[in-house]
């Protein structure tokens, strides 16, 4: 008989449950209701506490924290993370 190992199973589950996304959900109605679109998310800006904001790939977030001196976090429909605010990028060189 073949053993079978035992792995760790992944979840799809939202990091906090469903208590992020039903406080996403009020930030999202709230943003809605005040007329004020979000930001685009771009490295090199500032942001603060409260700010909505859209990320290329995560979609709308909102800025919960700042950590100085440059990161904050936003939390997005399923889950919190961590970005990179004040941050100077060198352009891209072709030749």
């Amino acid at each position: 008989m073949k053993r079978v190992s035992a792995e760790k199973k992944k979840t799809s589950a939202p990091q906090g449950g469903g208590r992020i996304f039903a406080l996403w959900l009020t930030r999202r109605q709230e943003t809605a209701d005040a007329g004020s679109p979000p930001r685009a998310y771009r490295l090199a800006e500032s942001y603060a506490a409260g700010e909505a904001l859209e990320h290329p790939k995560f979609g709308l977030g909102f800025v919960m924290k700042i950590i100085p001196p440059n990161k904050m976090e936003v939390m997005f429909e399923t889950e919190i993370k961590t970005l990179g605010m004040n941050i100077e990028t060198a352009p891209l060189k072709i030749s």
